[in-house]
């Protein structure tokens, strides 16, 4: 799994997000983001079928919390599934690629 700034306010995940070291690697670049004044994130994910419970906490902290607007895009039907049956779909603007 990499994470790689691809805009001032997007990142793209490329790989499987499994292990919770793909989980800090991710929060890092997106605390990094938010230290830096950006209040909108686009996040996308063309590859992975799956994602943490750390990293969808860490999400919903960011969206509640912080006040980060979350655009989330995924290619991968399971993990597009995941986001619904979670009623995450709204919460973080997630979308099909």
């Amino acid at each position: 799994m990499e994470t790689i700034l691809t805009g001032p306010s997007e990142v793209t995940i490329t790989g499987n997000i499994k292990t919770i070291e793909d989980y800090l690697d991710i929060k890092k670049v997106m605390k990094k983001m938010i230290e830096e004044g950006v209040d909108s994130i686009s996040i996308k994910i063309p590859d992975s079928a799956s994602i943490t419970s750390a990293l969808i906490g860490f999400l919903l902290r960011l969206v509640h919390e912080d006040r980060v607007k979350l655009s989330v895009y995924v290619r991968n039907d399971k993990l597009f599934n995941l986001f619904e049956v979670m009623n995450l779909i709204t919460i973080f603007n997630v979308k099909k690629i």
